[in-house]
């Protein structure tokens, strides 16, 4: 699958924010990762077409964006 490293990538991410339950849907074309954070719910919907390089690091920065709208920082790491 093309997107399979993405989503690797976004989920990896959401459990560095402290969120394990989350669910991956569809939109009208692309995938969407839905998830619950501060007892709202969030959606992040992206293309799975196109993950290498700096279109990664571009759904990667728009993700934490949207963590960081709904309230969730970092887990710290030690």
């Amino acid at each position: 699958m093309k997107g399979r490293p993405l989503i690797k990538l976004l989920t990896a991410e959401l459990a560095r924010h402290g969120i394990a339950d989350y669910r991956l849907g569809r939109a009208k074309k692309h995938p969407r990762l839905c998830f619950v954070a501060n007892g709202r719910k969030h959606a992040f919907t992206f293309s799975p077409n196109g993950w290498d390089g700096p279109v990664r690091l571009v759904y990667l920065a728009k993700l934490r964006a949207t963590l960081h709208r709904a309230g969730c920082s970092p887990l710290p790491t030690d």
